[in-house]
């Protein structure tokens, strides 16, 4: 199987089955691969899946009579010349830990507990843009950092110039956030994309106060609106290319 179709199946909630049909550590080595990199996007954070994935090499170990640190410090040929049961054993057991994993990251994030774009958005992001269009279609894009916060549903702006984008507002209140930022995945960047829709333009009250303590007096007003969806993508960082 390759990645994409190994991703499709786990969409599908069918890798399970498949997995345990499969008996080619070339195989299984291709689905914890990839399995190990969709957590990683999910938001598991890499401690905790290396953490879980050991506890499991522990178990097998035990189960096994062989020494924990032995089996931690085997190489996938090294563990196949010395026990091919054994390999195909610690290779399902960890791609097991990890999907069982997955559906519980997914099922944090549908209850809204686990929301990694709004860590990324709000705390992590290298940069952030605003994108407006007029009801010509003329579009604008505002450019800055650390100026709008996801907070629950809702992304709040503080407006300090970027004129032009605004105006568009005034005409269409559908807007384009973006930010890009760290991947938990340390081989690539992370890219949120929020579809809102503006709701409130606020020149005075204490949410504006608030943003101008913590920003500054040049926050002219404050823009509230309403996200409509949500979409993360998850690029690979360029490679460097040796001269």
């Amino acid at each position: 199987m390759d990645k994409r179709e190994i991703l499709t199946a786990l969409e599908e909630g069918h890798l399970a089955v498949i997995v345990d049909k499969t008996y080619a550590t070339s195989d299984l080595n291709d689905i914890h691969n990839a399995v190990f990199h969709k957590a990683l996007e999910l938001g598991v954070p890499r401690t905790e899946l290396i953490r879980r994935i050991d506890e499991i090499n522990y178990e097998i170990a035990r189960r096994s009579l062989l020494d924990y640190r032995d089996l931690k410090q085997m190489s996938r040929k090294t563990l196949e010349d010395y026990d091919p049961q054994l390999a195909v054993e610690v290779y399902k057991g960890q791609i097991a830990v990890m999907l069982k994993t997955i559906d519980e990251t997914l099922e944090q994030r549908q209850a809204g507990v686990v929301r990694p774009e709004e860590k990324l958005f709000n705390r992590e992001a290298y940069g952030q843009t605003l994108s407006t269009a007029d009801l010509r279609g003329a579009p604008a894009v505002a450019v800055f950092t650390g100026l709008a916060r996801v907070r629950g549903d809702r992304v709040i702006l503080a407006r300090i110039g970027h004129d032009r984008a605004y105006r568009n507002l005034n005409e269409n209140p559908r807007a384009v956030f973006t930010a890009v930022g760290p991947s938990n995945d340390p081989s690539k960047y992370d890219f949120v994309t929020l579809t809102a829709e503006l709701q409130e333009d606020l020149t005075q009250g204490e949410e504006l106060q608030a943003l101008r303590d913590e920003i500054g007096p040049a926050v002219s007003n404050c823009l509230v609106f309403s996200i409509v969806d949500v979409k993360v993508l998850h690029l690979p960082k360029p490679r460097l290319v040796a001269r």
